[in-house]
Parts: C-alpha cells; structure tokens; sequence
C-alpha cells in the first residue's frame, strides 16, 4: 500500500479484520504516511488460523476494511482506495471433507477451490471414502502408491527387513547383522568370531588367522604378529619370550640356536659375530673375556698362553711386540713393565734391563743411553743433564750456559738467543727484551732507552722514537697521542696547542690557516664558518652579531645595511623587498603600510599626501576621485554618498587671500526645492 499523493500532513491508515477467529493481520498499529514515504510500499500479511475444527464447508470469506486519518483534508475520511475501500480473502479449511474418495486413495486437497482424492502415498495403503492413509505393518514395505489393502504390502525377502511401520522399501540387512528369515523386523547381531557384509542372510565365521572377540562386527581382525590364537573368538596370547609370530598364526615358532627373537613380532636375528646363541634360548650372548667363539651356534674356546682375546672375540690373537702372556684365558696381553725386556718370548716372563741402557713401558727392548746421561741395572730413564745446563761427552759433569745462551735439560752445548731477546734467569729459555730496554746483543744483556723514545718489551732490537703528534709517557710506556687541536714533533714530551686562527685536524700534521669569512680559538681541530647574522672581519676572533637593519649570510666578513625599499626581519637572510602598498627609508626591519589618504608609489619614498578631491584607502599605490554622486572625506581617506534628493555641484572660483591668490574646489551637496537650489553643506579644501 502507498499513497499517490504527497501530504500535507502525516496520514495513519488503519486496517481491520470483520473476523479474526478465521484470519489475522500482523500489526495492530496504523501504518504511517509521511511527506517523505508517501511513495513507499507498506505491507501488511493476513494469517489463517489454524483451529483444527471441521466447519463442514469448504471455505469462509474474511473482510478487510480500511481507514485513514490525518489533518490533510485531501486524506480525512472517507477517501477512496484502489482497486477497493474492502479487500474479500477466502479461507478455505483443510480440514473438511466432501469427497468420497475410492480404495487406494484419500482426501488430500487444501487451500484451493478444488479439492480433489489423492493416490495413497507409497508405504501406506488407503480404504477410500475419508479415511486417512495407514501404515504398511513391519516386515512389510509399500513399494508403489495406490494401494488399497495391507496385501499390497510386499513381505521383505531374506537379507532385508523393514523395522518401521510405512517403510516405502525393504532395508538391506546391515553389516555386523544377519536376516535369515522373511519378514524381518529385527536384524539379529553376529556373535563373537563371526562377522556380516551388508544384506547378509547369515554370520560367517572369521577365516584361519583372523579373530574378532566383539559382536555386530562387519569384518575380523588379523591375529597381530607376537600373538597366536586357535580360537577366532577368543583374544589373541602373546609369544613366550624364547618363540615367535609373523602374525595371522595360530601357534608361536621356537627360537633356533644362533639366533635371536628379541621381538615376538619379527623374524628371528643371527647372532653378531663374537657372539652365541643356544637352540630355546631366544637371546645371543657376547663371548667372554680370554675365550674365541667362531661359531654363533657353540659354546666359547679358552685362548692358549702368549694369547688374548677381549670380549665378542671371534678368535685369539698372539700378543703384539712390547706385550705378553704368560697365562692361558687372559683377556689383553700384559705391557711389559718398565727396566725390562720381552722380545725373547711373549709367552714366558719378562727379562730385566743391564747398566747403560733402560726401556719404558712397553718397550720390547732396552735401549742404550744418550751422550750426556747414564743408568744402572733396571733402569727405566737416563740422567740427563739439568736445564741451564750442558754435557759435551757421557760421563762428565753439566756445566752452566753463558749470558744470552740457554740449553735444555739433555743438551750436549748451550743455545745464543736471537736478536732482540734475553736469556731467562735459568738459561733454560729465551724472553722478551724488559720494557723500557733493547736487546740488539743478547749477550751483552738489556740496555736501557734514551729520552725521548720507549720499548714495551718483547722481541726489541732498538728503542723506537716517540713520533710525530705523540708525547713521551716514560722509556718504559707507550707515547700517547697528542689530543685534538694541538700538534708534537718527533721526540717530544710535550703537546703544542693549537693557535687561534689555525686549524689542527690531526696532531700529527701541520697546523692550517682558517679562510677568510670562518674563525678559530684556541686549541681548534677546526675553522668554524661564520654564522649567519653575525661578521668575521679577522680568523683569530669569535664573530660580531650585524645590528638591526642589516644582515650578513654564512662566511661573511662584515655587515649589509638593508637598502630603502627592502626589509631585513632576520639578520641571517637577504634583504626582502617591500610588497606594493608599503616601503621601507633604509636600514629597516620591517616595512611600512601607506596609511589611508596616501600614495606610496614607489618602495624607497616617503609617502605623499592625496591631491584635493582625491582619497585613497590604506596601503594604497595611486589616489582615486569619487565617482558621480559622491564627495569625499575631508581626511581624504573615503567618499561619502550625497543625500537623497541632493546632487553633486562643482565650484571652481578664484579669490585673493592675504598672502596670494589661490584656487578652491567645492564639492557641495545641493538639496533641490522647486526651482532653487539651497546650499545644505560644503566643505572648503585648499590644494
């Protein structure tokens, strides 16, 4: 519903039903009309009501009435509605019947004018007349539409079954569940060791290896390797530890000798070589300590004299050189001990050491001593001679190393340091030179640094000279750097400053001359450009800031003065020039607006006061006269309009005053009175 019309004014339209036992409408509030919805479609649902009561007719007719309300009078009621004031709607209840419907059908017609006999639907079976449909009975399913009788229900063959009343189709027998007879109702569910596919008529019996201990199962379960089970519907048992299963077995498998069932589930594992395994044993053994095993399969062999074998041994071996055994069922040959010998026989007892020779641990042999050293019986070392010392032949006593020699425990002389070293106080090592010394000669011993240079230590040959940009700390500390902004020559102590007006970058080189337009102070390591706004007339002196009115950029050397017509606002920028309306006389800060009642032509002049019979307004290049009708202000700042009625008169007379003669113009505003003219007011102006 909307209206066709815009409104004056709001419009309420109220809708009523003539009976609403039969039909309803979903608002009880008027709908709205505004001057900004007029145009909007508003839409209103009438609902039947659903009273479950037979009315013996087919249909009953429910009026909508209409009505508005509003202080449009184009919209008072009565107004008219399209297509009508009324709307009619027919309820038609479904809950009458007035056909007698033939067997195999019933009454099925709703909420039209035609009720009609519909086929009963498929699953059910149908007496005719108004008797609703019926259900087919379980075991039993209703495969087409139309039937008339309970014997048009089919009966559900084996492997089927129908569990609820009205089934349309008889249901395969489900898996796990077996229908063995017709008219199933109720599937029957497989026990345990049996299993079903889908529409099975009967349980089958899990096959050789397979098992299932549930009911209602639609496959068995594979009897897991390390598991064996003779009966399908018992739970598989585990292998004993000594046997073994592949899986899907009904019995275990022993374990064979020289081999391994570590797992229940896997086949067996050979024994590794060096170890065995008995048959029933299901376990390998590494072989002992002192026996051989070449077979996985046997017992252990006991290793003869002058043998050994450690554990997991496949066979013994002979006892290498320096070693021996002289015992059977030894694991590891024995070394031979210190001061003795064992090359004769690995199997007998070792033999002891004669004066002049030695041997360790180990050794098959004794060994003679070296010159400069000596034993006796049993020995397991030679004497040597000690550190610092020397021995030139066997037999004689060491004697002491020389300065800046050194020899090692043993030697037959003694060793000179290399250049820039010094023998350790032992004279069993060389050392670094001592700070603050050089060692050109080791055998002269350290000789101490001059003033003016230094050494650290170490491998020093000669002293260093302290460098340029450095000064000296002591002959013993390393120089330092000179700070920033001061210089040294080679061999200095001590650190020049830097002078004002030079810059010192690094104190190892020159000091550099500040350009014109920068300065420096003292002790500097740079020249610093002169600031805007402020002049470096010398380098060697801080900058003077430019007083008012002038200006100076970066690097300047003296002070602008701001031209006339130009301004200086900031003393580190260019002059500006004065925008047109105003100026500026020279050394200025700001410029001037040209007040009203002057010209400022140019930027660099004065002011100058507007001629008689002209004005101008505020920041003003030129004066203007008054247009027609207006005379201007005597400040000469504005026009003023004449009086209504009045008009603009122009007297230029001349007349002789008491110093000369001089020209006058009137601007006189005249008010008009029939046909004389009466002078109002004027105002005298003398150019």
């Amino acid at each position: 519903m909307r209206l066709s019309t815009e409104p004056a004014a709001t419009v309420l339209v109220a809708i009523t039903s003539d009976n609403a036992g039969l039909a309803t409408i979903d608002t009880t509030v008027p709908l709205n009309f505004s001057r900004s919805n007029y145009n909007v479609e508003q839409t209103v649902w009438l609902t039947a009501v659903e009273n479950a009561v037979d009315s013996d007719q087919v249909s009953s007719d429910v009026i909508l009435s209409h009505n508005t309300t509003s202080d449009d009078p184009w919209y008072k009621w009565p107004v008219t509605f399209l297509p009508s004031t009324t709307v009619r709607f027919r309820i038609y209840d479904d809950e009458s019947c007035t056909v007698n419907c033939s067997a195999g059908e019933y009454f099925g017609g709703r909420c039209n004018d035609t009720h009609v006999c519909l086929p009963c639907p498929a699953g059910q079976w149908c007496l005719g007349a108004c008797a609703p449909p019926i259900a087919c009975p379980t075991g039993r399913a209703g495969l087409l539409a139309g039937a008339s009788s309970v014997a048009d229900c089919t009966n559900c063959s084996t492997g089927s079954f129908a569990s609820t009343e009205g089934s349309t189709t008889c249901s395969p027998c489900p898996a796990g569940y077996e229908c063995d007879a017709p008219n199933t109702v109720d599937p029957v569910l497989c026990g345990a060791g049996t299993y079903s596919r889908l529409g099975a008529t009967t349980c089958t019996t899990c096959p050789r290896g397979f098992f299932t201990t549930l009911t209602g199962q639609t496959s068995c379960e594979a009897i897991p390797a390390g598991f064996a089970a003779s009966d399908p519907a018992m739970e598989p048992e585990p292998c004993s530890p000594a046997s073994y299963s592949l899986g899907q077995q009904t019995n275990c498998t022993s374990c064979p000798a020289g081999f391994a069932c570590t797992s229940r589930s896997s086949v067996p594992l050979a024994c590794d070589r060096g170890s065995y395994g008995l048959d029933n044993w299901g376990f390998c053994l590494n072989c002992p300590k002192g026996m051989q095993c070449p077979s996985t399969s046997a017992p252990p062999e006991t290793c003869a004299p002058g043998t050994a074998a450690l554990a997991g041994a496949t066979a013994c071996e002979a006892c290498e050189t320096g070693r021996y055994a002289d015992e059977a069922g030894l694991d590891f040959c024995l070394l031979c001990p210190r001061g003795y010998s064992c090359a004769a026989n690995v199997s007998a007892a070792p033999v002891i050491c004669q004066n002049g020779t030695f041997s360790g641990l180990g050794d098959a042999t004794c060994m003679p001593c070296a010159a400069g050293s000596t034993s006796g019986l049993g020995a397991t070392e030679c004497t040597l001679s000690p550190p610092g010392y020397y021995v030139a032949e066997a037999g004689l006593p060491p004697k002491r190393c020389g300065t800046g020699t050194i020899a090692a425990a043993g030697s037959t002389d003694c060793t000179q340091c290399p250049a820039g070293t010094q023998s350790a106080a032992e004279s069993t090592r060389c050392v670094g030179c001592t700070r603050g010394f050089s060692c050109g000669d080791p055998t002269l011993g350290p000789q101490p640094c001059p003033d003016g240079s230094y050494s650290l230590g170490g491998n020093v040959t000669n002293c260093t000279v302290v460098p340029r940009g450095y000064f000296g700390m002591g002959v013993s500390v390393a120089p330092k750097l000179c700070p920033r902004g001061s210089t040294s020559a080679a061999g200095a102590t001590t650190c020049d400053p830097c002078a004002a007006g030079y810059r010192c970058p690094s104190p190892e080189l020159d000091a550099i001359a500040c350009g014109s337009g920068s300065y420096s102070l003292n002790s500097s390591t740079r020249c610093t450009a002169c600031p805007p706004g402020s002049a470096c007339p010398t380098t060697d002196a801080e900058p003077i800031a430019c007083p008012p009115g002038s200006y100076a950029l970066s690097r300047s050397t003296d002070c602008s003065a701001c031209p006339p017509g130009y301004a200086c606002a900031s003393k580190t920028e260019e002059a500006q020039p004065c925008p047109m309306g105003s100026y500026a006389l020279g050394n200025a800060t700001a410029c001037t607006w040209c007040e009203a009642g002057y010209s400022c032509r140019t930027r660099n002049a004065a002011p100058e006061r507007c001629p008689s019979a002209t004005y101008s307004v505020a920041a003003s290049t030129e004066c203007k006269t008054c247009p027609l009708g207006f005379m201007v202000l005597q400040n000469r700042t504005a026009c003023e309009i004449c009086p209504v009625g009045a008009f603009l008169r122009v007297f230029l007379p001349s007349f002789e005053t008491t110093t000369s003669a001089v020209g006058v113009v009137f601007f006189v505003c005249l008010l008009r009175e029939g046909r004389k003219n009466k002078i109002s007011e004027f105002f005298l102006l003398f150019s």
